[in-house]
């Protein structure tokens, strides 16, 4: 006879996004390797409340951004939510330039029924953290603009209006109006 425990198949699933700056800017001073441990406490800490948790089965969405070696700009670390208990982090390196507007559009995508999110009824409200210096850079266009037009398209998603976020400033020139928009 198979047994089930019913507290893990009743959980519900909350996904923590993560966006990640991996522009060129990242390698000054100690940014990178900053953003780099910071992550893998995140995850242990992660890891920690889930194992802990009864009723919610946390799960982890990582996109980086200003990745340059591999020819993207943004990418998912994962093809969807990983259940953080089985997320292990490898740490990165920052190449490229900071496509933010991209990176938030692509949220914006993910945060739906049809990608990331897609049992909203078995689904706790997100969590979005950005560790950034916050400096989107002017690659065609106004960065700046296109950044503020991504957040405002954002402020349109149910998923996202109804998350927690965090901006976590890494360095002491961190432009931390960005990062608080």
């Amino acid at each position: 006879m198979v047994t089930v425990d019913k507290a893990r198949v009743a959980r519900k699933k909350m996904v923590m996004f993560f966006l990640l700056d991996a522009s060129n800017s990242m390698n000054e001073g100690d940014k990178m390797r900053a953003l780099n441990d910071c992550m893998a406490d995140a995850v242990e800490l992660g890891k920690d409340l889930d194992a802990n948790n009864t009723e919610v089965q946390i799960e982890i969405a990582v996109l980086m951004f200003g990745v340059g070696d591999s020819g993207e700009e943004c990418r998912w670390i994962c093809n969807e939510p990983e259940p953080i208990d089985r997320f292990e982090w490898i740490d990165q390196k920052a190449e490229g330039w900071t496509p933010m507007a991209k990176a938030l559009d692509m949220l914006n995508d993910a945060m739906s029924r049809d990608r990331f999110l897609d049992t909203p009824s078995a689904s706790m409200a997100p969590v979005v953290v950005v560790m950034s210096d916050g400096h989107p850079c002017i690659r065609s266009g106004d960065e700046y603009t296109a950044t503020s037009e991504a957040i405002e398209r954002l402020n349109r998603n149910r998923w996202f209006v109804n998350s927690i976020k965090a901006a976590i400033a890494i360095g002491d020139d961190a432009d931390k109006k960005v990062l608080s928009d």
